[in-house]
């Protein structure tokens, strides 16, 4: 399978348990409120807590399904599901799903990273000014190029 289909398929696994929650909780907002840590109940007006859980839930799966900065997007993804998690361990067996989406956004954030690598050989290559910054990347697309000219021969 192409890596990027396997990117659409982990973005679509990540941005539509969000997009549930975030519905749902306008549905029956009262289902959703014992997922909130008690210290944010006690100083956040419920409707105001519950709104800008759906929000931030319908606004992050957008970012996801976007595909712009994938890396920090499932990294961000996996951090905020993952204080859900952390917050919640009294009701384990509600949650246990949430592992799932948490291991497909750090499967997402993986697969995206060499991609972001790859940005500092490119800019290296075709940016002079950045060669003396970065010495070692230098010798290394120089030797690249040098096999690329000696196989066109």
């Amino acid at each position: 399978m192409r890596k990027t289909t396997v990117s659409v398929l982990l973005r679509m696994a990540l941005a539509l348990p969000l997009i549930y929650v975030a519905i749902a909780s306008f549905a029956h907002p009262f289902d959703w409120l014992t997922f909130f840590p008690s210290f944010l109940k006690n100083h956040v007006d419920e409707k105001v807590l519950i709104g800008f859980s759906s929000f931030f839930d319908l606004l992050l799966a957008a970012w996801v399904l976007s595909g712009t900065y994938i890396f920090i997007s499932s990294i961000f993804t996996a951090v905020f599901i993952g204080l859900i998690f952390i917050t919640n361990l009294g009701s384990f067996s509600l949650i246990y799903g949430d592992l799932s989406i948490i291991f497909a956004a750090t499967a997402l954030a993986a697969l995206s990273y060499p991609r972001s690598l790859n940005v500092r050989k490119y800019l290296i290559t075709y940016q002079p000014h950045l060669r003396r910054r970065y010495p070692h990347h230098t010798e290394q697309t120089s030797q690249i190029n040098e096999a690329k000219d000696l196989s066109k021969k």
